[in-house]
């Protein structure tokens, strides 16, 4: 008597599974062997020279008032040019990662990074959480019954997982916004809307960003895994969103520049046209390839229709956050406070090229994802059991 055969189908083949992780794999060994070398003997000197302080008859401290902290490292650039500190003293001094969990006993509620803090830390448990069904429904606990019993309760849960995650994610994004628009003194920044638009922003991005990983997953496997009258009505609210982003855009570019009259606002916009492709990173860029332009593909019926037209306009969205991001970044540390220490009248702009152990750790970073995703992908059901049918030559 034969057994029957309960084997769940994996979304990738073994040899394409092997194939993406092998690859995915290398790229961030490589990436970490390149980043752990050139700072593997910094970090011997900096913990020598930590340990030959601890024993010296002095030893350096700061008094910072936590409640007025927004995170701008002003306080240890100030300290290491008054004390002649070396760099790698301050680096090996401040922010150990064994000490994550600091913001969950020491709250400081006046400070907006403690804010964002506790958010990601919430939202990450949110989503481990709504991730642990979908692991105890693998094959991996096919000869668990209780554990996989247990995720069928947890799944339960998801409606008041995603509300939670959902208010978490906003909290977040609107104090990444509010890190900004909080300093009185940087005249562009200090404004109520770029918590808002980092919402908009977030909330495009983050549909495109889950809707085409689902089409390119689709490609990969050869399996239609979403209805594509259901992928089309997904499309159409990131680009309704960027067109609330855009409005929101246009009148607080209108109220910092066109109505603005204030002497601050008009010099530091002076020096950014002056100093940095602002301009060009702002309306070219961000404006209208990254909002206008997939606006529109989203938002045609004809070219929503077709996969390639589509995948690249989602793609463009998620791009639009990093450019957002990009420019708000810059525009402060080009126009920095005017109280800060040492920046009064002396503030030059250089240019800028990132480092090869930089490139190393971005492209690591994308490395290890793609990688997580595609042994979620080989050996979690996270499209459901029923995604099965093969893509129709047509949509």
């Amino acid at each position: 008597m034969s057994k029957r055969n309960n084997k769940k189908p994996s979304l990738l083949s073994r040899r394409d599974a092997l194939k993406i992780i092998g690859a995915t794999g290398t790229t961030a060994v490589i990436a970490q062997a390149v980043t752990a070398g050139p700072l593997s003997s910094g970090a011997i000197e900096g913990l020598q020279r930590e340990s030959n302080h601890a024993s010296s008859d002095h030893e350096w401290h700061m008094v910072i008032d936590l409640a007025q902290c927004i995170g701008c490292h002003y306080c240890i650039w100030a300290c290491q040019a008054t004390n002649d500190v070396p760099e790698d003293d301050m680096r090996w001094n401040i922010g150990f990662p064994d000490r994550f969990w600091h913001p969950l006993v020491y709250w400081n509620v006046h400070a907006v990074l403690w804010e964002i803090t506790l958010c990601v830390i919430l939202y990450s448990t949110v989503l481990v959480i709504e991730l642990l069904p979908i692991l105890f429904d693998s094959s991996l606990f096919d000869n668990r019954p209780k554990w996989r019993t247990f995720g069928h309760k947890l799944h339960k849960l998801t409606p008041v997982m995603a509300v939670l995650g959902l208010a978490l994610s906003m909290l977040h994004q609107s104090s990444l916004g509010a890190t900004y628009g909080v300093l009185s003194g940087r005249a562009i920044w200090f404004k109520p809307s770029t918590p808002v638009m980092f919402i908009l922003s977030a909330v495009a991005g983050g549909v495109s960003a889950t809707l085409l990983v689902t089409m390119i997953t689709s490609k990969l496997t050869h399996r239609e895994l979403i209805d594509k009258f259901l992928r089309r009505d997904i499309a159409r609210l990131p680009a309704f969103t960027l067109l609330a982003y855009m409005y929101l855009k246009l009148w607080d570019w209108l109220a910092t520049s066109y109505y603005n009259q204030a002497p601050g606002t008009a010099d530091a916009l002076t020096r950014l046209q002056a100093t940095t492709p602002y301009s060009q990173s702002f309306w070219w860029i961000e404006v209208f390839l990254c909002s206008l332009v997939p606006a529109v593909i989203l938002l045609n019926r004809q070219m929503r229709r077709r996969k390639w037209p589509l995948m690249g306009a989602l793609f463009l969205v998620i791009f639009d956050v990093i450019i957002n991001r990009w420019n708000v970044t810059l525009s402060g540390l080009v126009v920095p406070p005017q109280w800060s220490p040492g920046v009064l009248g002396h503030t030059i702009a250089v240019a800028y090229t990132p480092s090869w152990v930089e490139i190393a750790v971005s492209v690591g970073v994308l490395g290890y994802a793609l990688l997580a995703f595609t042994l979620g992908a080989k050996y979690l059901p996270l499209f459901g059991h029923t995604a099965v049918s093969h893509i129709a030559p047509t949509d």
